[in-house]
C-alpha cells in the first residue's frame, strides 16, 4: 500500500500522520496512523519544537526544553518558533542569519543551521516511529508538510527554501545517525562538521498544505449536518490559520480568498494573561522578582489559561499571595483586544 506521510513542526510542537494515498477517495480514520514520535515521557504523538546549544553539545525536543530551563536566571534560550520564520517576507535571509547571542552563544550557528539540525532529529523521530509501525514498515510513502499561509507574494520561493531544509536534514540524519536521538544531544563539533559535509544537499520531492485547509477538509468528513460553507479557525501557539471550503456541484474545494494566517495565537495570549497577573500583584519591584514570576505561571499556564476561560477567573499563589484573574479583565485589555 502507498502512504502518504504529513508532518507539522509547529510552533511548540512537532507532529505527524500517516494515511493511504487514496484516502480521500475512500476515507477511513481508522487507516490514519498518527505517529508516536515521542518515546519517553508525556505525550507520545508530540515532539517539542526546540534546539538548545549548550556549552558542548545540541539538544533537541523535550531535552532542550529541559535544559533550557534548568537555570531559572540565565538568559540562554533554546530555539523555538520555526514556523514563524516561514511567513516572513525575505525567507533567504532570515535563513541565512546568525544565531542571537542568547541562543548560540559560540556563535557557529546560522538559523538555517540550527533548522536543518531540528529536522534532522525531527525526521529521524519520524523514521524511529515509522520502523515500529507494522503498516508502515517497507511501505512506499511520500511525504508533505503543512504550512501557515505565505504572507510574502512568493509561496513557491519559500516552498522551494522549505524543501531544501527538509534535503539538508536527511543528509544531516545519515551522517549523524542515532546520536540525534540520544539525551545528551550531538557535539557541537560533529554538527559542525556535519552541516558543512552536506551543504548544499539536493531537496526532495515533496508537497505542501496549508495548515488549516487540511484541518478543513478533515473536518468535513462524516459531518452529521453537511453544509455548503465550513469555515476553520486553527490557533496554534504562534499563529492562527483561517480557511474556507464550499460545496460546489458535489464537489469540496477551498475558497482561496479566505485564507489568512494571523501572528496572534496562544502564545500571544498567554503574555497577556501573565502581564495582567502580574499587575495584579502589585509587589513585583525588581526585575528579579518578575522574571521569577513569569518563569513559574508560565510553567502552569496551559492549566491556569483553561481554568480562565472556563468558570470565568483563575487564582494563582506567588510568594505568599493570591492573584485572581477574571475573564473580563482579559477581554477588556487593551493588547487582547487588538
Amino acid at each position: 500500500m502507498s502512504w502518504t506521510l504529513c508532518v507539522d513542526f509547529g510552533t511548540a510542537y512537532s507532529k505527524a500522520a500517516a494515511a493511504p494515498r487514496d484516502a480521500w477517495a475512500r476515507f477511513d480514520p481508522a487507516r490514519v496512523r498518527p505517529l508516536m514520535l515521542n518515546q519517553g515521557e508525556g505525550n507520545a504523538f508530540l515532539l517539542d519544537s526546540a534546539v538548545f546549544v549548550d556549552e558542548t553539545s545540541v539538544l533537541f525536543g523535550r531535552h532542550a526544553v529541559a535544559r533550557a530551563g534548568a537555570d531559572p536566571n540565565s538568559r540562554r534560550q533554546a530555539l523555538k518558533s520555526f514556523k514563524t520564520l516561514l511567513s516572513v517576507g525575505d525567507l533567504e535571509r532570515a535563513l541565512a542569519a546568525s544565531a542571537p547571542v542568547s541562543i548560540d552563544p559560540h556563535r557557529v550557528f546560522t538559523m538555517r543551521d540550527l533548522i536543518a539540525l531540528y529536522l534532522s532529529y525531527f525526521t529521524a523521530c519520524i523514521a524511529q516511529a515509522v520502523g515500529a509501525d507494522p503498516e508502515l514498515q517497507g511501505a512506499d510513502i511520500a511525504m508533505r508538510y503543512a504550512a501557515p499561509a505565505w504572507r510574502s507574494s512568493d509561496g513557491a520561493g519559500a516552498h522551494a527554501n522549505v524543501t531544501r531544509l527538509f534535503g539538508e536534514a536527511a543528509a544531516l540524519r545519515l551522517r549523524l545517525g542515532n546520536d540525534l536521538l540520544a539525551p545528551g544531544g550531538v557535539s557541537i563539533e560533529a554538527a559542525r562538521a556535519a552541516l558543512d559535509a552536506t551543504r548544499g544537499a539536493g531537496a526532495p520531492e515533496m508537497g505542501m498544505i496549508f495548515e488549516a485547509t487540511a484541518a478543513a477538509a478533515y473536518s468535513s468528513i462524516g459531518m452529521d449536518h453537511p453544509a455548503s460553507h465550513l469555515i476553520v479557525v486553527d490557533m496554534g501557539a504562534g499563529t492562527t490559520d483561517i480557511a474556507a471550503l464550499a460545496t460546489v456541484g458535489g464537489r469540496l474545494g477551498e475558497i482561496s480568498q479566505a485564507r489568512v494566517t494571523l501572528k496572534q495565537a496562544g502564545d500571544f495570549i498567554d503574555g497577556v494573561i501573565a502581564n495582567i497577573a502580574m499587575d495584579a500583584h502589585g509587589k513585583l519591584k525588581t526585575p528579579a522578582q518578575q522574571t521569577e514570576f513569569w518563569r513559574v505561571l508560565m510553567s502552569d499556564m496551559r492549566g491556569f489559561k483553561e481554568t480562565l476561560f472556563a468558570p470565568g477567573r483563575a487564582a494563582f499563589r506567588f510568594n505568599n499571595r493570591a492573584v485572581t484573574v477574571k475573564l473580563h479583565d482579559l477581554e477588556r485589555d487593551r493588547d487582547f483586544k487588538l
